[in-house]
C-alpha cells in the first residue's frame, strides 16, 4: 500500500510543475540533428523540420538555422519519421529514424528543386555510425531487453554486455540490503559503489550505504537501456564507474499488453555430496538430498491510448516468489561436551622440553589438579582461570577422579545451561553426531523472498509547444531468513544473518518539456525517490536474554530484544548462536530523496547549447549498529588455558564457567538522522564545425554539502589536533560538525567526433567527474555513528582472564552485565577524548575532505562493414584520486615500549579507530576495447565483444 504522504507530495509536485510557465535532459531523451542543404551542398536556412514519432503521431517542430543546421532535443527514444520542408524545393520525408535513449540522431536532408508538393522518401535503417557524440556508451533498445535470456528478468545484467563491465562479487549482498536485486557492476577499474542509475532522468541510487539500484524496473516496462562507461556528457555526473539510464515505456495509439511466467524448481537438482550425501543423516540414513528450491515469477504489461495523439497511459506488474531450501552442516556442543566432559577434545602429551607426543613422554609435564594432585598435561587442556598466578600461569587443572577436562556440575553457570537447553529445544528435530565435535549437527530450514513490483505511466501530450509525462514505481519485498537453529538462530539459510526484513522502495518523477521558440527549449523532471529496509532478527519480539538470565539487555524497546550473540571459539569445536556482532542487525533504513532538474538547449548558428542544474537533497535516517543492540558475548580457549602450558584452553569451557573475554553492544543515545544537499550545474556546446566535425565542449561544477543531523547533537567528529570530539550544532560547532563545504569541484570535458570517410568515424575526448562512494565513502556515515551519538560498547579483558564487573572481579554470564558509558552533550560542544570511559571506536572525517573524482579519456575508431555491420575499437582509460578507503592511523609506531604510548593518538581510557578519506591512492585503469555489432531484424544484437586491461 502507498503511503498517503509520498501520493500527496507527489501530487503536489506534479501539480507545480504543469502549472508552471517555464520551470525548472537529455539523459531521459534524445535528439535528431542534422543539415539541410540545396543540391550544390549550400545551407537552406528556416527549412521546417517535423519529427513524428511512429507510436504515437505525436510531432515536434524546428526551424533550421541560418548554417542550415537544426536540432531538436528532448524526444521520447522511438521510431520517428523526419518531414523537411522548405520553399522551393521538393519535401524530404526520411522513414524508420531510430531514436536511441541520451543519444543523437543524425539525418541530413538534401532538398531537389521543385515543388513542396513533390516529394521524395528514404526508408531509413538503424544507424550504426555515432557521429554527434563522443562517451563510451552502449544502447540496448528494446527488443535487445526483451528477448536476450535474463536469469530472474533482471535487467541490470543486461549492463555486462558492455566492454569494461564485470559482475563485482565483493559488492554481492543479496536481498537482505538489495531488495531490488540490483547487480554490483564493476567498470574500469573503478569500485561498484560509485555508479549512478537514473529511471528517466531520476536518480536510482541507494546513496546512504549500499549504493544499489532502489528500484530495478521490470523488462517488461523497459523502452531502452542506456550503459555510459566512460566520458560522461557533462549532463551526468556524480559517477565514478557506470551509468546506467532506464526510460519506460509509454502508451501509444493502439492497445498492446503482454503475460509471462516461469518456474523453476529443485526436482532435477544433484545433491551436494559434502551437505546432503552424508550417510547416517535424512529420513532415509543416506542424506538429506537436495534442498527444496521452487521459484515462480510472472507479471504482465498494458498500454494504449486515452485520447488519440493526446493522452497515453502504460502500467506493468511483476511478483517473485522464492522458497530456497537450505542444508547445511554446522557445529553444536555434543551431549558429553554440554555436561562438561570435555575429554574427547583432549589431544597430544606436552612433554616437560616442550614437545608433544600422542603416547605419554617419558618426562611429561607435569601440572597440579583441581583435587589437589598433579598430572601430565595435554594439549586442549582445561585450567580453572580462578586458581594460578596473575600472569595466568600456575593454573590447576579441571580434574574429577583423576580425568583431566571433567568440569564439575556446580562449577557450570546456570546461564550457560539455559543457553544450552535454548539450542537443544530448537535443534531436536536434527540429529547429532556424538563422537565429532565438529561439523555434527545436519539440519535444514527455508528462506522465503517475495517481490511484488509495478509501474504506471501517463503521457500528455498537451499541445505543439507542451508535453508532459508522469511516472510512480514501486517495488515491495519481504524476506524471511531463518536460522538453521530456529529462535537460537545459528547459520542462516540464505546466508548473512537470520532475519526477516520488510521493504518498501518507491519512485515517483514528472517531466514536462515546453518549447519556447523553435530554437529555445526548456524541460524540468522532479522526482521523488523512497526506500524502507526494516529488517529484525528472525528472534525479534523474544525477549530471550531475560529467558535464559542475561540480565540488564532486554529493555522492551525493539532494538533489544532478542538473543545475545554468542560466539565460542576453539581451538576445536567453535560454534556460535544469537546474531553475532558485525551482523548489523536490526537494519532500520530510511532513505528518501528530493530531486528537481532544469535543463536549457538553445540553437545558435552551428553551436547547441545545453545547460542545467541539477538539485537534490537527501535524507539518510539509519538505526543499526555495528555492534550487537542485545549484546555480544565471545569465549576463547585462553581463559581456560595456562600462560605456560602451550595449546591449552577450550571454547567451550569458558563459555560452560560462564567467562567470557569480551562483552560488546550497541545503545543508540540518537537515531542517527543525516541530512544533505547536492547541487551541481553544467554547460556544454556541440559545436558542428562542418558537417562532418563535431566538438563536445562541456564545465560541470558539483557541490556536495557535509551532512547535518537531523537532531541537534546527531552529529559528532574527531579533531586530531586538540584530541576532542566536537558534536554537532552545541556551542561554537557548526550543524556539519567543523566539516567544511567545498565549492571548487569544476570538471571539465571535451570530445570530438570526426567522420574522415563516408563509413568511418574517429572519436575521442576526456572528461573529469566529481562523486561519493558507497560506506562512508560520501559524506554520509561518517559523523553519525559513534558516541554520544551511538555508544559502541566494548569491554575485552587480558590475554588469559575474563573481563571484569563494576566491582573488579570476573564478571560472568549469570550477573547484570556491565553498564555503558553515559553520553555526555557538553554545552560547549568539545568533549575532551580522554573523559570517555572505556575503550570506544571515533569517527574521523577531515574537515577539509576532498571529493573523490575520475578523470576519464578515450579514443575510438568505428568503422561500418556492411549495412547492418560495423566494428569499432577503442583504447579506454582512467584514472581516480582522493578515493575512499578506511584504515587507522592511530596504529602504534613501531618502536619498543608500551604499545599504547606509542599510538598517535593516545588517551588514557581509550583507544580511537579512527576512519578517513585516503588523498594519496589513485586507481589507474587502461583498456583496449573492441565490439562488432550487428543489426538484425529482430533487434540490436551484440556478436562479439572483447576487452583488454591493465590496472596499475
Amino acid at each position: 500500500m502507498r503511503p498517503k504522504w509520498f501520493c500527496v507530495m507527489f501530487l503536489a509536485a506534479a501539480i507545480a510543475i504543469v502549472f508552471s510557465q517555464t520551470l525548472f535532459g537529455q539523459a531521459a531523451s534524445g535528439t535528431i540533428t542534422g543539415f539541410v542543404t540545396d543540391p550544390s551542398g549550400a545551407a537552406i536556412p528556416a527549412a521546417t523540420v517535423i519529427a513524428t514519432n511512429v507510436q504515437t503521431g505525436v510531432e515536434t517542430k524546428t526551424v533550421a538555422s541560418g548554417t542550415g543546421l537544426y536540432s531538436i532535443t528532448n524526444l521520447v527514444p522511438g521510431t520517428y519519421t523526419v518531414t523537411v520542408t522548405a520553399s522551393g524545393f521538393q519535401k524530404s520525408v526520411q522513414e524508420n529514424v531510430l531514436l536511441e535513449v541520451d543519444s543523437t540522431a543524425t539525418v541530413n536532408a538534401k532538398l531537389a528543386v521543385g515543388a513542396t508538393t513533390q516529394s521524395v522518401t528514404v526508408s531509413s535503417s538503424a544507424p550504426l555510425l555515432k557521429a554527434e557524440k563522443t562517451d563510451v556508451s552502449q544502447v540496448l533498445p528494446q527488443n535487445t531487453v526483451l528477448q536476450l535470456p535474463i536469469l530472474g528478468e533482471n535487467s541490470s545484467q543486461l549492463a555486462f554486455l558492455s566492454p569494461g563491465t564485470v559482475y563485482d562479487e565483493t559488492g554481492e549482498i543479496g536481498p537482505a540490503e538489495n531488495p531490488s536485486l540490483g547487480s554490483p557492476i564493476h567498470v574500469n577499474g573503478q569500485s561498484w559503489g560509485t555508479n549512478e542509475f537514473q529511471l528517466d532522468g531520476i536518480t536510482d541510487v541507494q546513496f546512504g550505504s549500499e549504493g544499489m539500484q532502489i528500484i530495478n524496473p521490470p523488462v517488461d516496462g523497459i523502452q531502452e537501456m542506456k550503459v555510459t562507461t566512460s566520458n560522461y556528457d557533462a549532463e551526468l555526473g556524480q559517477v565514478g564507474g557506470v551509468v546506467l539510464e532506464y526510460v519506460t515505456k509509454s502508451g501509444t495509439d493502439k492497445f498492446h499488453g503482454s503475460l509471462f511466467a516461469f518456474n523453476r524448481n529443485s526436482d532435477t537438482f544433484a545433491a551436494n555430496p559434502y551437505t546432503e550425501k552424508i550417510p547416517g543423516t535424512g529420513p532415509e540414513g543416506k542424506g538429506t538430498g537436495p534442498a527444496y528450491f521452487n521459484y515462480n515469477q510472472g507479471g504482465g504489461s498494458l498500454g494504449g491510448p486515452i485520447k488519440k495523439d493526446k493522452m497515453f497511459f502504460f502500467g506493468d506488474y511483476q511478483f517473485t516468489r522464492t522458497l530456497q531450501g537450505y542444508s547445511a552442516l554446522a557445529t553444536v556442543p555434543t551431549t558429553a561436551i554440554q555436561g562438561g566432559n570435555l575429554t574427547s577434545l583432549l589431544g597430544s602429551y606436552i612433554c616437560s622440553d616442550g614437545t608433544s607426543s600422542t603416547l605419554p613422554c617419558a618426562s611429561p609435564l607435569m601440572v597440579p589438579t583441581t583435587e589437589g594432585g598433579t598430572i601430565a598435561a595435554q594439549q586442549n587442556m582445561i585450567f580453572d582461570p580462578t586458581t594460578g598466578n596473575p600472569d595466568g600461569s600456575g593454573r590447576e587443572a579441571f580434574t574429577i577422579g583423576g580425568v583431566p577436562n571433567m568440569i564439575p556440575a556446580n562449577r557450570i553457570n546456570p546461564v550457560s545451561t539455559n543457553l544450552i537447553n535454548l539450542l537443544n529445544s530448537q535443534t531436536t528435530k536434527n540429529a547429532i553426531n556424538q563422537s565429532e565435535p565438529n561439523n555434527n549437527l545436519s539440519g535444514s530450514t527455508a528462506e522465503h523472498f517475495n517481490q511484488n513490483e509495478y509501474d504506471d505511466r501517463y503521457d500528455w501530450n498537451i499541445s505543439d509547444k507542451n508535453r508532459m509525462f508522469a511516472r510512480y514505481s514501486y517495488l515491495g519485498a519481504y524476506l524471511n531468513n531463518p536460522g538453521l537453529f530456529g529462535l537460537a538462530s545459528g547459520p542462516a539459510a540464505g546466508g548473512l544473518n537470520a532475519e526477516y526484513s520488510d521493504y518498501r522502495n518507491q519512485l515517483g518523477s514528472v517531466n514536462f518539456t515546453r518549447t519556447l521558440s523553435p530554437t529555445l527549449l526548456s524541460e524540468g523532471r522532479l522526482g521523488l525517490v523512497r526506500m524502507v529496509l526494516l529488517a529484525y532478527p528472525s528472534d525479534q519480539g523474544h525477549d530471550l536474554d531475560n529467558q535464559v538470565g542475561i540480565q540488564g539487555v532486554n529493555s522492551g524497546d525493539p532494538l533489544t530484544q532478542g538473543l545475545a550473540g554468542i560466539t565460542v571459539g576453539g581451538p576445536s569445536g567453535a560454534w556460535d548462536m544469537g546474531s553475532p556482532s558485525g551482523a548489523g542487525i536490526p537494519r532500520l533504513t530510511h532513505t528518501t530523496i528530493i530531486q528537481a532538474v532544469n535543463n536549457w538547449t538553445w540553437m545558435k548558428g552551428s553551436h547547441s547549447f545545453r545547460w542545467g542544474i541539477d538539485f537534490r537533497r537527501q535524507r539518510f535516517d539509519y538505526a543499526v549498529g555495528d555492534f550487537s543492540t542485545r549484546g555480544n558475548f565471545e569465549f576463547n580457549n585462553l581463559i581456560t588455558g595456562d600462560a605456560n602450558v602451550p595449546g591449552t584452553g577450550v571454547g567451550d569451557a569458558s563459555f560452560l564457567l560462564g567467562l567470557p573475554y569480551e562483552y560488546d553492544r550497541s545503545i543508540l543515545n540518537q537515531t542517527p538522522a543525516e541530512r544533505e544537499t547536492r547541487i551541481e550545474t553544467f554547460f556544454q556546446d556541440d559545436w558542428h564545425v562542418t558537417s562532418k566535425l563535431v566538438f563536445n565542449i562541456g564545465l560541470r561544477w558539483t557541490y556536495m554539502g557535509p551532512t547535518t543531523p537531523h537532531f541537534t547533537g546527531g552529529g559528532v567528529n574527531f579533531d586530531p589536533a586538540t584530541g576532542d570530539l566536537v558534536i554537532a550544532g552545541l556551542g561554537s560547532v557548526s550543524r556539519s560538525s567543523d566539516v567544511r563545504p567545498i565549492y571548487d569541484d569544476f570538471g571539465p570535458r571535451f570530445g570530438f567526433a570526426y567522420n574522415i570517410m563516408s563509413k568511418t568515424v574517429i572519436r575521442g575526448g576526456f572528461g573529469r567527474s566529481y562523486f561519493a562512494s558507497n560506506y562512508g565513502g560520501g559524506p554520509f556515515l561518517n559523523v553519525c555513528c559513534s558516541y554520544p551519538v551511538q555508544t559502541r560498547q566494548q569491554d575485552i579483558t587480558g590475554t588469559y582472564f575474563p573481563i571484569l564487573n563494576s566491582s573488579g572481579a570476573f564478571y560472568s554470564l549469570d550477573q547484570p552485565v556491565p553498564a555503558p558509558p553515559p553520553p555526555v552533550y557538553p554545552s560547549s560542544g568539545i568533549l575532551p577524548v580522554s573523559s570517555i570511559p572505556g575503550s570506544l571506536n571515533l569517527e574521523y572525517m577531515p574537515f577539509d575532505d576532498p571529493t573523490s573524482y575520475v578523470d576519464t579519456w578515450n579514443l575510438t575508431v568505428q568503422r561500418q562493414l556492411r549495412p547492418d555491420t560495423a566494428l569499432t575499437v577503442a583504447y579506454v582509460g582512467n584514472v581516480g584520486r582522493h578515493l575512499f578507503n578506511q584504515f587507522n592511523p592511530n596504529t602504534p609506531y613501531p618502536e619498543p615500549g608500551n604499545q599504547t604510548a606509542n599510538e598517535p593518538f593516545a588517551y588514557e581510557g581509550v583507544t580511537a579507530t579512527i576512519a578517513e578519506r585516503c588523498k594519496c591512492l589513485p586507481a589507474n585503469y587502461n583498456s583496449l576495447e573492441v565490439t562488432l555489432d550487428k543489426r538484425i531484424s529482430a533487434g540490436y544484437s551484440i556478436l562479439s565483444s572483447y576487452t583488454w586491461s591493465k590496472a596499475m
